[in-house]
């Protein structure tokens, strides 16, 4: 019956890249009380990627994301 070969597959994909990527996140925060029981939570997070041997495109780069929200204590 055929059907997928996942040893054969794993064993051809691991040579199919040479892509070696590391990943540096440094994440801080903080949550500020609004009200009693209303907390507002921010952060901030800074990814740097570092590709020491592209494939099929270079992902080197930095990225800064935040996000933000509001917790309801009761």
């Amino acid at each position: 019956m055929p059907g997928l070969d996942f040893v054969m597959m794993s064993d051809n994909f691991a040579t199919f890249s040479d892509l070696d990527l590391r990943e540096i996140v440094q994440a801080i925060g903080t949550n500020v009380r609004v009200a009693h029981g209303l907390i507002w939570n921010v952060s901030f997070r800074y990814h740097d990627y570092q590709d020491d041997q592209p494939y099929l495109y270079d992902t080197t780069g930095r990225r800064l994301s935040y996000s933000t929200g509001f917790s309801w204590l009761f």
